[in-house]
């Protein structure tokens, strides 16, 4: 493709340039070849300004640079080169989001689980749906381990270019709070947009809440005025309604709320409900266990119906969502779940309460090099809603594991708890510890198959470990 084509009209370029055949784009200098843009950006930890060097031996054509080096290759110095690989990665494969539906589910909790159960949905539905998120990647048939929740914007465009050759007309993505702010989903022509919830996470990253908002509400402010906000009635609904022009639609338990969900029955096998909704009383079942799931089915429900779904196949969809990997995941009396904010591990203990005559023992820890504000808070709730916990790692990274847990210790005012600082060690013990009536909860790393230490990845997989430990490996 001609890089005239690929350019925005805001980037000048030297008229020897215009003509360039751009045979592909690169971020990583490894995957440069011959004819191919080496985008170099600066990163938290690595700036790939150091590999232009590597790049023009594999063959680069043209450099985008955000420092004004003087090297004798063609470059064109921005001031943002992710948002300007985003832009020409969307170009580059023929603008994808314009060529499906694309729905963007964003919140601090919650995400995969609307995810999927909209991916489910239109699925019932007889809609071709891709799913690009935490957990899982999916194209049509095919199955792609995820390798973060929202992946590149190069990534992204490539995974949408394959999936409208494969027949998708529906894409249905997780879109994180890193995602927006390193403009990974810039270019992207979202059709509906929701909101699981606004909580404290990532921190370390967005400094402040007030900046985390902000880069959420971020994603609503460049909706079209066709597009649907699915958002939750809530402290943050009047903002979030304020700074879109898209047609907001609520949801929730509150009065007022476009599609409100009433309990008729809660378990541990699932939850069935009637939903309020501007076309009147739908009765609904899920097995999906754990009341703080209802918010996330409500989204789920709301954005299909708002795009035109029958009732009847958006109930079969969710219907057919029995568990989510890592999510309130239950193998037997062990409940494993990905919560490691404040609020998610409140909203799982008090779900896990409903469901128990005995006792509530928790495991969990917090991760390194993340936010440290949120580790005492985490061990205020840990201790106060369960019976008793187990302190652990939760990849601790470069960080020293004990210095995690005597910050998680600061916030705890009781006694119901003890530390063991190896994670298999504190599942077993916990299960070891717990009575026929009681429930296990392990938090914090749900579907992850890793634990990281220092730089290395060792595989760790909670749900193997409690296997094991209850005789179901």
């Amino acid at each position: 493709m001609l890089l005239r084509r690929l350019i925005p009209d805001n980037i000048s370029l030297d008229s020897g340039l215009v003509n360039t055949n751009i045979k592909g784009l690169a971020y990583d200098s490894r995957d440069v070849k011959p004819g191919y843009i080496f985008f170099a950006r600066k990163g938290e930890r690595i700036n790939s300004h150091r590999f232009i060097e590597d790049a023009h031996k594999r063959g680069a054509a043209l450099f985008i640079v955000t420092e004004d080096i003087d090297i004798p290759y063609p470059k064109i110095v921005v001031s943002n080169s992710r948002k300007l690989l985003a832009v020409m990665s969307q170009r580059f494969y023929g603008e994808p989001s314009e060529k499906m539906k694309v729905i963007g589910i964003t919140g601090t909790n919650g995400k995969s689980t609307a995810a999927i159960l909209l991916h489910s949905i239109y699925e019932a539905c007889g809609n071709a749906c891709g799913l690009i998120g935490t957990i899982v990647y999916r194209i049509s048939i095919s199955v792609l381990p995820a390798d973060r929740t929202t992946p590149e914007s190069l990534d992204i465009a490539r995974l949408m270019h394959r999936m409208t050759g494969e027949g998708v007309e529906t894409l249905v993505m997780e879109v994180s709070s890193h995602g927006i702010a390193q403009s990974r989903i810039e270019g992207i022509d979202f059709d509906i947009a929701g909101l699981t919830c606004i909580g404290r996470d990532h921190l370390d990253f967005h400094r402040t809440l007030e900046a985390y908002v902000e880069t959420k509400l971020s994603l609503f402010r460049t909706l079209k005025k066709s597009a649907v906000a699915v958002l939750p009635r809530g402290d943050y609904f009047n903002l979030f309604k304020s700074h879109t022009g898209a047609r907001v639609v609520s949801y929730g338990g509150e009065n007022g709320s476009d599609y409100r969900g009433n309990i008729i029955s809660l378990g541990v096998n699932g939850v069935e409900m009637e939903i309020n909704t501007p076309y009147g009383k739908e009765k609904l079942y899920s097995r999906l266990a754990g009341r703080h799931n209802i918010s996330n089915i409500l989204l789920a429900y709301a954005a299909a119906r708002e795009d035109g779904l029958p009732s009847s196949c958006i109930a079969q969809g969710i219907e057919g969502v029995d568990a989510i990997p890592g999510r309130f995941e239950r193998i037997g009396n062990v409940i494993v779940d990905f919560a490691h904010t404040p609020d998610a591990m409140t909203a799982v203990l008090e779900s896990a309460r409903e469901f128990t005559g005995g006792r509530i023992i928790t495991v969990f820890g917090c991760g390194g090099d993340r936010d440290r504000g949120k580790r005492s808070m985490m061990g205020e709730v840990a201790t106060r809603l369960s019976d008793y916990v187990f302190i652990t790692s939760d990849n601790p990274r470069s960080e020293d594991p004990i210095s995690i847990i005597r910050e998680i210790e600061e916030g705890i005012r009781t006694k119901n708890y003890e530390v063991v600082p190896d994670r298999r060690e504190a599942i077993v013990r916990a299960i070891d510890a717990a009575n026929e009536d009681d429930i296990v909860l392990v938090l914090g790393k749900g579907h992850e198959t890793y634990q990281i230490i220092g730089e290395e990845k060792r595989p760790f997989d909670d749900r193997e470990v409690v296997r094991e430990a209850v005789g179901q490996a």
